[in-house]
């Protein structure tokens, strides 16, 4: 199972797991509402402390379209990645997402872009 596979279908992916520990595959774990691996969300990046705890407390008692606004007020951009850099991560682990999509049997080329 792949990462790329929660963030394009969370359900579907919960459902195989649900399947494959014997749970019902039924159950709805509510995944539609969060934001997987929100780097700019967290406090380390917001450019307030305070709203960010602000924003994850509405989201526990499920206001999640007023978390999602304070999120958004308090994000800071994050600056993309160099070109060499992106390049050069693409030449180290080109092989080996090869010989892993080849294993799981899984095309794995748009890691490598």
């Amino acid at each position: 199972m792949l990462y790329d596979d929660l963030v394009a279908a969370p359900d579907d992916f919960m459902r195989e797991i649900y399947n494959f520990i014997g749970v019902d595959p039924e159950f709805e774990a509510g995944l539609g509402r969060i934001q997987i691996n929100a780097s700019a969300g967290k406090d380390r990046l917001g450019k307030s402390r305070a709203m960010w705890f602000l924003s994850k407390s509405l989201q526990y008692v499920g206001l999640f379209s007023y978390s999602d606004k304070i999120r958004r007020q308090n994000s800071v951009a994050i600056e993309p990645m160099d070109p060499d850099t992106r390049r050069m991560l693409i030449d180290v682990y080109h092989d080996g997402n090869r010989k892993l999509g080849e294993l799981i049997n899984r095309d794995l080329e748009v890691w490598n872009r």
